[in-house]
């Protein structure tokens, strides 16, 4: 799968293209400077450990995340 540029619409809404999209009816949008991850969320997700706070559980999720993308741009850039 590779990258699409997309329009923004007046709203600041933004259509996926159609060979990106999941099924999923909601996402998780984390901003990560000047660009945005979108995290499809399953209809059953994946639940965190319950002694874990909602507030640790994101940070975590949000952690391990911004460390996936830093490595995949890194990959990118060298590629």
């Amino acid at each position: 799968m590779g990258m699409s540029i997309v329009e923004i619409d007046a709203r600041g809404r933004v259509t996926i293209p159609k060979e990106m999209r999941v099924q999923a009816d909601k996402a998780l949008v984390i901003p990560m400077g000047d660009s945005y991850m979108v995290i499809p969320i399953p209809s059953s997700p994946i639940e965190f450990e319950i002694s874990k706070s909602t507030r640790t559980a994101k940070e975590t999720a949000e952690k391990r995340l911004r460390s996936e993308v830093r490595e995949r741009l890194a990959r990118r850039r060298q590629g």
